[in-house]
């Protein structure tokens, strides 16, 4: 899944169990996957639309001619047929639900979590010895709604480790105990063409157990790790503010693909493993030039 898809399965499932105008959100060659997976299923046209056949931009009534929808210009009497790109589509959160469950070959069903629309526990599986349970919502961008969800789902979990899968705006989450996580989906989910989901196993294993990605030993850095830091002496020259967030992942990732085309991007922990150590580097020349300074 690539950074524009992640950010259009995100705006699409904040409408999960509800009809869309799904051209509005993107072309019709980035919404095929998500209609072949059955996320997006089509609901019928709308009642009224742009008009096609005007320069002038205003709407139109759809009506029907022999059961075949078409749209009315009432400026010019002219009618036009309804494209499918223009039809209404609804987002099938449940869908997309199963879809990740079977991704992470989880056990048990897929079940909508007691008292909330869009949340969905998933199921669960043993990773490093320890039975894990996932959850997903599609985004934690309200704090009372994200409490509220979390707390749900730390009694639904039953005291085992639980991982909330989310497709956007989980920064200003605060887990209520240890040895949960909540991470983005698009950390360790693609979508394929054909609207297929694969897990990054190693990833999803680092994200729910953060230690298991720590060298064992010292030594040579990774190759990526030598090509990620000259980009970030490069980004902060042009003024772009370099953190330990998800979001400074993402402008690195952008850049890496730009500067580096055909290279395989490097993967979250990757990432945030550089990002550390150029933050750590920086951190220490600035101490060393104070204390030069000071002497």
């Amino acid at each position: 899944m690539t950074i524009d898809s992640i950010g259009l399965l995100a705006s699409l499932l904040r409408y999960a169990g509800r009809k869309v105008a799904a051209h509005q959100f993107a072309a019709a060659d980035e919404l095929a996957p998500l209609i072949k997976a059955g996320w997006l299923v089509p609901a019928g046209v709308p009642e009224t639309l742009l008009c096609e056949v005007c320069d002038d931009p205003h709407t139109v009534d759809v009506v029907h001619f022999h059961d075949k929808p078409r749209g009315v210009c009432r400026r010019t009497a002219d009618t036009f047929p309804i494209s499918r790109l223009s039809s209404l589509h609804r987002v099938d959160g449940a869908a997309f639900a199963r879809s990740l469950a079977r991704a992470l070959h989880l056990d048990g069903d897929t079940s909508v979590l007691r008292g909330f629309d869009i949340a969905w526990k998933l199921g669960a599986r043993t990773l490093n010895d320890t039975r894990v349970v996932f959850f997903f919502t599609p985004s934690l961008d309200r704090i009372d709604a994200s409490t509220t969800i979390l707390d749900s789902i730390a009694g639904h979990s039953r005291a085992m480790t639980f991982c909330l899968l989310v497709a956007s705006s989980i920064d200003k989450v605060r887990l209520p105990t240890r040895h949960n996580v909540v991470t983005r989906v698009g950390d360790i989910v693609a979508i394929e063409p054909d609207g297929h989901l694969t897990v990054d196993e190693a990833q999803l294993l680092i994200e729910v157990f953060p230690g298991a990605g720590r060298p064992r030993a010292r030594g040579r850095p990774p190759r990526q790790r030598e090509l990620i830091l000259p980009l970030l002496h490069e980004l902060e020259r042009e003024g772009v503010a370099i953190d330990d967030s998800h979001e400074t992942c993402r402008v690195v990732q952008g850049r890496f693909q730009k500067s580096y085309p055909g290279a395989k991007i490097p993967v979250a922990n990757t990432m945030k493993s550089a990002i550390f150590a150029w933050l750590s580097r920086n951190s220490r020349e600035l101490t060393s030039r104070c204390v030069m300074r000071l002497a």
